[in-house]
């Protein structure tokens, strides 16, 4: 698995970015999701994935990723 290099403050700018874009079909999650402090939820893996992609540059295949 790929450790993503990502804070906090990244995955705040991720879910931003999320609630104004919305998350592609293909993103969608099967299995995890996280959780805002509102209730809303989002694709744990699609929103690790933005947000290292936002802050690093760095797009990770969701093919690295453990289940």
């Amino acid at each position: 698995m790929i450790k993503p290099n990502v804070n906090k403050n990244d995955i705040h700018v991720a879910l931003k970015y999320i609630d104004e874009h919305g998350v592609p079909a293909r993103s969608q999650s099967r299995t995890y999701n996280l959780v805002n402090d509102d209730g809303i939820t989002y694709p744990a893996k699609y929103v690790v994935n933005l947000a290292d992609y936002l802050a690093n540059g760095v797009s990770i295949a969701s093919a690295d990723y453990n289940y």
